[in-house]
């Protein structure tokens, strides 16, 4: 699912992708909200940042380090 691009009284409308592979246009009902989020490769780590609004995580490729 992407970010909504829009909202109504109690629904996000979105576009996903569909187990084919394919995008659609969908409609996410909720009294909550949407929260979005961010898929990250296996390669990729959290190097710092707690994941607050005021330290968000900074992500960076996995190395391996060797002395």
């Amino acid at each position: 699912m992407a970010s909504p691009s829009n909202f109504g009284d109690y629904y996000a409308c979105v576009r996903r992708v569909r187990t084919t592979g394919g995008a659609e246009d969908g409609t996410v009902f909720s009294n909550y909200g949407a929260r979005g989020v961010v898929t990250l490769s296996p390669s990729i780590e959290i190097e710092s940042g707690t994941g607050t609004y005021t330290d968000p995580y900074v992500v960076g490729p996995l190395v391996t380090r060797t002395n």
